[in-house]
């Protein structure tokens, strides 16, 4: 995010009684909305970015196993798109 960009999310999470952990958002964000050249170095000039993530984390004993997949479609002003895929995963152990 620039000094003059704007998003709005909605995130859920959820946490059922089996100590799992799901946490779901979605995000659309306007990046440099005015087009200034004094920018943060890797924000496009002007550019509208709608993206979401969805992690779900699983306690075994006392192993925690993540998983996230997310992606972003990225459209600058000028005539180009890009999409984004992420996916990534982590394990915790906790002594």
């Amino acid at each position: 995010m620039d000094g003059e960009g704007r998003m709005i999310s909605l995130g859920a999470q959820l946490s059922p009684a089996d100590g799992s952990f799901w946490h779901a958002l979605i995000r659309h964000v306007e990046q440099n909305r005015h087009g200034d050249t004094n920018r943060a170095i890797g924000v496009e000039q002007q550019a509208k970015i709608v993206g979401g993530e969805l992690t779900h984390s699983r306690d075994l004993g006392p192993h925690r196993f993540t998983l996230m997949a997310g992606g972003d479609y990225v459209k600058p002003q000028v005539d180009s798109s890009d999409t984004v895929l992420r996916i990534s995963g982590g394990y915790d152990y906790r002594f």
